[in-house]
């Protein structure tokens, strides 16, 4: 039996981005009442609703990315953000087809798609300059992110660069889509995360280390700017990994044990993913290390 919805509800202009840190509440809202399915066949259709439809359908298929994500479902997400983008043109809202190309170049980033993820960006970019700031600034983090995968070193660090001087140093009023993803703590995980794959390509140089410092900035967030413990939790996996190309035992351990408790609160298996791989990479750097080889029981 079909969910009682009908077209006259979209005249409320409901968002369907919950809390951000109830992050699940909106995909079980989607999923549960299936409302999604009949948003995309509204949003295909001519029909003076549209556009609203395919607002909240862009908004359903950008919740639904974020899920797959967290559930090692990258090539479903890809699809999912192609269709938030397609869906957010046909709505005529620029900020919900920037921040859904945005979702679509960091799907591209976990498939190993790196020329799709920078073409992802760019799009974004030529977009940009008609919204809000503090998205203005996720773009240039992705577009950064992007050109580290090609070892662009100063493409990547102008963007980042960039990044940061135009994020707004007010809170902006900005749709909820927005507000439950964006903040500081982006800048601070993107502005390592560039770094330590800079450093993949230029090991000699001195990305991992500023990387460090750069991750190390999230113990200075400001008691009145909450992080998300999603975003936190990758932090403490980015600063692991840090570790690692240091050569810095101990304080991987350390951030391995953080890790692993904070998993026990926030079932991901995409950070799940992360821990182990930098368990696997340390087992490497460190092959008859009687403390790192404790550390399995904590992945069990």
């Amino acid at each position: 039996m079909a969910p009682r919805f009908h077209s006259h509800h979209l005249s409320r202009g409901p968002q369907i981005w919950f809390s951000k840190r109830e992050y699940l509440a909106p995909f079980k809202f989607i999923q549960n009442t299936r409302y999604l399915p009949f948003l995309i066949t509204w949003a295909q259709q001519a029909s003076s609703s549209q556009k609203t439809a395919a607002y909240l359908a862009s908004q359903g298929c950008l919740l639904h990315g974020f899920i797959e994500l967290h559930r090692l479902q990258f090539q479903r997400r890809i699809f999912s953000c192609k269709e938030a983008v397609k869906y957010g043109k046909v709505s005529g809202n620029t900020t919900l087809v920037v921040k859904a190309l945005t979702q679509l170049g960091n799907a591209c980033y976990d498939q190993g798609q790196y020329r799709e993820m920078l073409l992802a960006y760019q799009e974004a970019k030529s977009l940009m300059e008609a919204v809000p700031r503090a998205l203005q600034s996720k773009v240039l983090m992705g577009l950064g992110h992007a050109y580290a995968q090609h070892g662009q070193a100063q493409e990547a660090l102008d963007a980042i660069s960039e990044a940061h001087a135009i994020f707004p140093e007010e809170i902006e009023d900005v749709p909820a889509f927005l507000s439950a993803d964006d903040g500081t703590f982006s800048l601070i995980l993107f502005d390592g995360w560039i770094r330590l794959d800079l450093g993949k390509h230029y090991p000699e140089q001195a990305y991992n280390q500023q990387a460090a410092q750069a991750l190390a900035k999230i113990e200075a967030m400001p008691a009145n700017r909450p992080v998300p413990e999603r975003y936190r939790h990758e932090i403490i996996n980015r600063r692991a990994q840090a570790a690692i190309a240091l050569g810095e035992r101990e304080v991987f351990c350390d951030y391995t044990l953080q890790s692993a408790e904070s998993l026990r609160l926030m079932q991901s298996e995409k950070r799940r993913q992360e821990l182990v791989e930098n368990f696997k990479a340390a087992r490497k750097k460190w092959p008859d290390d009687r403390r790192v080889l404790e550390l399995v029981d904590v992945l069990l």
